[in-house]
């Protein structure tokens, strides 16, 4: 069979990759027009995916894509045999704090060969594997290294997680997504901000009727981005960049997905964040600090939707304008500054001011928006 004649694991590393290779070829070529041939060669492939040697394993991955894209539906029966082996091995590359040049050029040979074959031909197929799938998709959002960028490792991972995010359906996709929360929310900011983008992007590229259908994953999501800032540790400074990536990637999805929703939808979401972050707080130092965040976490997020909706939006401000004037009455300690007047940042004591600046900051753009665009007749 082309099974034993080419893929035989007796051979040196270079006559496998030969064989594998050669199979490669003769399967993109011949696979779809005589399938039965082909269909038990995968498992010999994927031993190969485990071989440790570069040159057998890249062959060994551009023979799976070749498998799967020419045989497509006929491998299904399969994918319990070959979808472990395949993902494992993209975790393992993927799986040291700095992966070696080595590891991250497996992991860009599999998003450039199975990923795109996997997506492309049995996109309804994969939900039970997902999980595993979009978690190694957004470790790749941590490894901003130089040898992660020379092998363009984020470009890659960029379009394999845009044609997920378009292949599959959503009634698949949304709950590993949610499954996803809290890898993201230990992971940090740069994977919880992939992960807001995706969502951005599948409500994007999906119908809109699955967006309205599952619109209560949606905002399940959407929540996590608002209540990032808020679930910082108390002893850390809350004005960085990382809540303010996170808020900016949340305004930008929840303002994607709004006009693919009905009022009462929208009306539920802002109803429970308005609850959220009017939500009252001890008077200690913490309490009055985890209080700005929510607010500024809040007005952040909704920018975006009520740049977008101007007039539309005049019912929610007008719900949330008591929350906003709340807040002019924060005090404003004096600034703890250093000879040259630089600001000195001593923890989460002397960001309190800075807090309280990006609050205001949040406040007035809030009103600026909403009494440019206050219609001329409001509603009786």
């Amino acid at each position: 069979s082309i099974t034993s004649s080419l893929v035989s694991s007796t051979e040196a590393p270079s006559s496998q990759r030969a064989a594998l290779l050669a199979l490669d070829l003769l399967a993109r070529e011949c696979g779809g027009a005589m399938p039965q041939l082909f269909e038990s060669a995968m498992p010999a492939v994927i031993r190969h995916v485990a071989e440790p040697h570069p040159l057998v394993l890249n062959s060994a991955l551009l023979a799976a894509s070749a498998l799967v894209s020419s045989l497509g539906v006929r491998l299904v029966p399969h994918m319990p045999v070959f979808m472990p082996p395949l993902l494992r091995r993209l975790e393992a590359a993927l799986a040291p704090v700095e992966p070696p040049r080595e590891a991250l050029l497996v992991a860009a040979a599999w998003l450039d060969g199975c990923g795109a074959a996997l997506l492309g031909t049995l996109p309804l197929f994969l939900h039970p594997y997902l999980p595993r799938l979009l978690r190694s998709l957004l470790r790749l959002a941590e490894l901003d290294t130089p040898a992660a960028r020379a092998v363009a490792l984020d470009a890659k991972a960029h379009a394999v997680g845009r044609t997920l995010a378009k292949a599959i359906p959503s009634r698949q996709l949304l709950p590993a997504m949610i499954d996803a929360i809290g890898y993201a929310a230990q992971a940090g900011a740069p994977v919880h901000v992939e992960l807001l983008q995706l969502v951005q992007t599948h409500v994007m590229l999906r119908p809109p009727t699955e967006a309205r259908s599952h619109h209560v994953l949606v905002f399940q999501m959407l929540l996590s981005g608002l209540f990032f800032r808020s679930q910082q540790p108390d002893n850390e400074v809350l004005l960085l960049e990382a809540p303010a990536a996170v808020e900016a990637a949340t305004s930008a999805a929840l303002a994607e997905v709004v006009m693919r929703l009905d009022e009462d939808a929208f009306g539920s979401f802002f109803g429970r964040a308005l609850s959220w972050a009017g939500a009252e707080t001890d008077e200690t130092s913490v309490g009055g600090q985890l209080s700005l965040s929510r607010a500024l976490s809040f007005f952040r997020v909704l920018q975006g939707t009520q740049s977008l909706l101007r007039s539309l939006f005049a019912p929610y401000f007008a719900l949330a304008l008591p929350l906003a004037i709340s807040y002019f009455g924060v005090r404003q300690p004096p600034l703890v500054v250093t000879a040259g007047s630089k600001r000195r940042r001593l923890g989460a004591a002397a960001a309190e001011p800075d807090l309280e600046v990006a609050v205001t900051r949040a406040l007035a753009t809030f009103l600026e928006l909403g009494f440019t665009h206050e219609p001329e007749h409001p509603p009786a």
